[in-house]
């Protein structure tokens, strides 16, 4: 079978989202025989309903305290001959970094919110990683709508409130849907305890052809040379459209233009494209690493630019740090904070306060040497940054816009 798409759940602890993942591999037809069984044994030795979720959670520490502690993966039918890939990933902030690499080659994502607490901070905070990551494609599950006895007022006033909130930090969800996980209410089909809502259940969007996102057309980030047969290769995985032998390219930020002679991945290849690793022997300049080899429509350039800081520690602003753009990297400091959020969105922090983890951050930021970038939905390669302070990673980053 193919792989239809990859795609990311998550929310906030306790939010329902194994839950709603192992309802959905009951409902499609897609475990083997005899493992829903084995929940239904191991939930009555732990004298609990039947818990959909121990279908993901497989390490008994995780079934005993009804938390997920790692990333875990599993295929669901979409089809005769596709299947999407579901990756569940944890909610406590201390495991913030498995779900950073669990949301990394995820191409869509279900956000799954508990109706009870629908603006928990983490709805916000894992939304902005999404867009860090560059996941344009966010589907909001409200759930436990069982809860509020399906209350369309409830849902409608959790709708407007969450809204608001990612409008507040540019984050468009493709849709916000009512559901009960536990009891497959608009999962796969139509909830008739509420008749209320008439949009689309999750699955369908899910199989759902996702919406193109655009391109800015050919970038590769190099990090590193070598000599092959006498002849140098600049190496690094495409980041974005596709290049050909014969071809005229720049490599930024030095913006010198230059001839594509010849490609090499195993053997030579008249051309590659996105997401491809390949080595390009340039005709008359050799290419380093940090450098852009990109075509029109170029990318921008600039040492200030007004970016958006998402913390993962607490963040002195007083002091310099490292940023690192794809394998660029430069030093860089903080000139300015234009308004700093609590990480729910609820009150705009005073500018002085400092960056405590979990803030969302306006700033400006001045780099030692020009960086290369492209702006969203351009490239999130090219848009996102990760910044480093103290040799720890503190926190990242999307480029907003070049500053003046």
């Amino acid at each position: 079978m193919s792989l239809k798409s990859s795609v990311v759940v998550t929310g906030g602890v306790d939010a329902g989202k194994s839950t709603l993942i192992g309802r959905l591999l009951v409902e499609t037809g897609s475990l083997r025989s005899g493992c829903l069984e084995d929940i239904w044994a191991v939930s009555r030795r732990l004298g609990r309903k039947v818990e959909y979720a121990y279908l993901l959670d497989s390490f008994e520490e995780e079934r005993q305290q009804e938390l997920t502690l790692d990333t875990t993966q599993v295929f669901c039918k979409a089809g005769r001959k596709e299947q999407i890939l579901f990756i569940d990933v944890p909610g406590h902030r201390e495991l913030m970094s498995n779900m950073l690499s669990g949301a990394s080659y995820a191409d869509a994502a279900v956000l799954v919110v508990d109706i009870g607490s629908a603006l928990d901070a983490r709805a916000l905070s894992h939304a902005w990683i999404l867009k860090f990551l560059g996941i344009e494609s966010i589907i909001v599950a409200v759930n436990k709508m069982d809860s509020v006895d399906y209350s369309q007022e409830r849902f409608d006033s959790a709708k407007d409130e969450l809204s608001c909130l990612f409008d507040l930090h540019g984050i468009s969800p493709r849709a916000i849907i009512p559901i009960a996980a536990r009891c497959a209410d608009n999962l796969v089909k139509r909830s008739r305890s509420m008749a209320w809502y008439k949009g689309p259940v999750l699955f369908d969007l899910l199989k759902a052809r996702l919406p193109k996102t655009t391109s800015a057309g050919f970038r590769m980030a190099v990090q590193d040379t070598y000599k092959l047969d006498g002849c140098e290769f600049a190496v690094g995985s495409i980041l974005g459209g596709e290049v050909k032998r014969k071809e005229a390219v720049e490599i930024y930020p030095a913006g010198n233009t230059c001839t594509v002679r010849s490609l090499r991945m195993l053997d030579a290849v008249p051309r590659a494209k996105y997401p491809q690793a390949v080595g390009i022997e340039l005709d008359g300049i050799a290419a380093v690493r940090g450098q852009i080899i990109c075509k029109s429509p170029l990318p921008q350039t600039g040492r200030d630019l007004a970016v958006k800081l998402f913390c993962i520690t607490a963040f002195d602003r007083q002091q310099g740090f490292t940023l690192r753009c794809a394998t660029q990297l430069v030093t860089a400091h903080c000139t300015r904070l234009s308004s700093v959020w609590n990480v729910d969105g609820s009150r705009q922090k005073g500018n002085d306060d400092g960056l405590a983890a979990g803030d969302i951050a306006g700033a400006l930021v001045s780099c030692s040497a020009p960086l290369v970038f492209d702006t969203l939905p351009a490239n999130n390669a090219l848009s996102r940054f990760v910044i480093h302070q103290r040799e720890e990673l503190c926190a990242f980053g999307l480029i907003e816009r070049l500053q003046p």
